[in-house]
């Protein structure tokens, strides 16, 4: 199993268990959860209390700033994903810093690291969107809730020249 970030696809010999629209916490949360969550396109719910909570789930936009980011074309639109399960690999892993699987591992899809920005209080975790990622219907407008920017690599305790300082990181999502 795998989630493919910024797509409503599953790679060829992988079947869908399910499509939906990335969510998260608010980018200004000063807590709560810092999973991206691909969500269902057709929630259940089974009971609603008029109490309120102190936790809440945001849709995702893309964030890329400059105009030479990767994927700029898809700013402020709202991320879509696929949850898919492949029918002949049993391990799925998502490798940060290459566009290529290892040897004897199985490519299938790659893109850019995607994260919250550290200038946020809000928590994220790192997605791998695809490198030519679709948007929801309909989602093309600033709602400020969970966001999502290219990763760049940090010269320092990362190790340079092998890393490169201010590089948008690439990212593989392999099976075996």
């Amino acid at each position: 199993m795998f989630t493919r970030w910024g797509k409503t696809t599953c790679p060829s010999g992988n079947d869908v268990m399910y499509k939906g629209f990335a969510g998260g916490s608010h980018f200004e949360a000063r807590g709560g959860p810092g999973t991206t969550l691909c969500l269902p396109e057709s929630p259940i719910y089974v009971r609603h209390s008029t109490a309120g909570s102190q936790s809440y789930l945001y849709g995702t936009e893309y964030r890329p700033n400059a105009a030479t980011d990767p994927l700029q074309k898809m700013v402020l639109h709202d991320v879509p994903c696929v949850v898919c399960r492949s029918r002949h690999r049993r391990s799925a892993v998502m490798v940060p810093a290459r566009n290529a699987c290892f040897p004897e591992w199985h490519l299938e899809y790659k893109g850019y690291l995607f994260g919250g920005a550290t200038t946020h209080t809000g928590s994220s975790d790192y997605v791998c969107v695809d490198e030519d990622p679709e948007s929801v219907q309909g989602g093309h407008e600033n709602k400020e809730g969970h966001l999502l920017y290219p990763v760049e690599s940090k010269c320092g305790s990362l190790p340079c020249p092998k890393y490169v300082d201010g590089w948008e990181m690439t990212c593989a999502v392999c099976t075996k």
